[in-house]
Formats: structure tokens, C-alpha cells, sequence
């Protein structure tokens, strides 16, 4: 089992996590639920200011929010949204219905996956490491879950950070990769809030992935906290949904990963 270790109680946030043993969690968490409830104030006070300023302009000028910073970039610089194309329904549902069907599912899709990280030029485990992720990240959508073992998991209908983080380790595990690959970070307070990602080291290499955006990132932890700067060309992003919250909050990271904003003092 891949997991971090904490114990903690915030107010306003649901969140008790108690890690036991060799790895058995317990759990009741609301990832990014602060962050949420943030970005829908923020929302209505930019909707109020912007409808003040059309009210003032003698109604020449119509201002728009955008969908999302992500749908509509700032620059060429910014993540482009890659979602794999290759995890349909169909082959999400056989994945769901017996585990070990992500091996040929990979296979599948293999060609997919390079073509997206050709210029990471990561090797075969890292790249079967990244399928687990996408698969996990595509399975549910961001929702509350209190879901620990594979069966739970694979039949939520939502996932929060951790639990997205935890069926990647499963997933990792069914695709034959050592079990000492893959571990799950807390973060907290830092640039990126209440949340979870993993790292993938295979063969000294060492990559991000974030289970709940569907992010991968070219950066060791050590590099992360010592405040290095990820470049956009080293970052990925499968995001597979619509949800306009957790895009804001896939910028926030990638925005976070690169200006080299985390720090030691946010891990938990």
C-alpha cells in the first residue's frame, strides 16, 4: 500500500486521517473544499464588479468571463489539455469490472502515451506508471469518498485527492511495477492548499503526477521543495472532465509548479 502519514483537524474542513500499521488508512476528507468554497466567492465578486462596469460604460462594452484560464490561455506557453483519447467508456467499464484488464488496456494505448510525453522521453515503467494515473484520474470525477480498497474505489462514483492518489498505487501494483515506485505527499497551507500528489521513481528517475488533474510533471520532490521551476514543456495535462472549479485549481498548480512556489514547511 502507498500512502503518507498524518493526523490533523482543521476548522471548516472535514478532514481526520489517521494512518496505521503498514499502511491501513481511515480516513473522512474534503480535499480542496476551503479552495472551493474560495474560488465560487471570488467568482461572484468579479461577476459583480464586471456587471458595475458595464452599468457605467453607457452599455458599449460587454465583458465575459472566460470559461476557464485553462480553455482560454494567457500565452502559447500554457498547458494544453490532453486527455487520452483511448480511454473510452467501454474501455474504462473493463478496467472497472476486472483490474487485470489495464495490462492489455495499456497496451492499447501505449502509442498514445508516448506520443503525448515523446519530449519527457520517459521509459517503459514510467510510462505504464503515467497510464495508471490517467486511468484512476478518468474513472471519477473530483467528489467527496471515503473509499480505501481497489473494490470501493474502482465503484465510486467521485474521488477526492487521496483516493485518486490511492487507486493509482493499486493500479501501478497491477501493472507489475515495483512496490517501491510510487508514494503518495500531503500538502498543506502552501501553494497548492489541502492536497495530495504522487511521485513515480523508476531507475533513479523520479516524476510527479497528480492523480486529480491528471497532471505529470518532470520534477523530483527534492527539486519541488528546494523551489525549483518546472517549464510548461515539461508539464502534461490529461485532464478529462469540465468542471470549471477544478480547472482554476489545475492552474493554480501548474502556475505553483512553474514559479517554483512549494516549499518544505507545506508537506504534512
Amino acid at each position: 500500500m502507498y500512502c503518507y502519514t498524518s493526523l490533523s483537524l482543521r476548522i471548516g474542513e472535514a478532514k481526520v486521517k489517521l494512518t496505521v500499521g503498514s499502511g491501513m488508512i481511515y480516513e473522512l476528507q474534503a480535499c480542496l473544499t476551503l479552495e472551493r468554497q474560495f474560488i465560487r466567492v471570488v467568482e461572484v465578486i468579479l461577476i459583480g464588479v464586471l456587471l458595475f462596469l458595464t452599468s457605467c460604460d453607457g452599455g458599449g462594452t460587454t465583458y465575459q468571463i472566460p470559461e476557464s484560464p485553462i480553455d482560454q490561455p494567457d500565452d502559447s506557453s500554457a498547458v494544453a489539455i490532453q486527455p487520452l483519447s483511448c480511454l473510452a467508456t467501454e474501455l474504462l467499464n473493463q478496467i472497472r469490472e476486472d483490474v487485470t484488464n489495464i495490462l492489455p488496456s495499456y497496451e492499447k494505448c501505449r502509442d498514445e502515451v508516448v506520443t503525448m510525453t515523446y519530449n519527457l522521453q520517459f521509459s517503459e515503467d514510467h510510462l505504464k506508471g503515467i497510464f495508471a494515473m490517467a486511468v484512476a484520474h478518468a474513472l471519477a470525477p473530483y467528489g467527496n469518498s471515503t473509499a480505501m480498497t481497489l473494490e470501493d474505489l474502482l465503484e465510486e462514483d467521485q474521488l477526492d485527492c487521496d483516493n485518486y492518489a490511492l487507486l493509482t498505487g493499486y493500479l501501478i501494483g497491477e501493472l507489475d511495477l515495483p512496490e517501491d515506485s510510487y508514494y503518495i505527499v500531503g500538502f498543506d497551507n502552501g501553494a497548492v492548499g489541502n492536497h495530495a500528489q504522487s511521485f513515480l521513481v523508476i531507475g533513479g528517475k523520479e516524476i510527479l503526477l497528480d492523480d486529480t488533474i491528471g497532471l505529470v510533471a518532470d520534477i523530483d520532490v527534492a527539486s519541488l521543495l528546494a523551489g525549483q521551476k518546472v517549464p510548461t514543456d515539461k508539464m502534461v495535462l490529461m485532464y478529462a472532465y469540465d468542471d470549471p472549479y477544478i480547472l482554476l485549481f489545475a492552474q493554480r498548480v501548474m502556475d505553483a509548479l512553474e514559479n517554483g512556489e512549494y516549499e518544505p514547511s507545506d508537506v504534512i
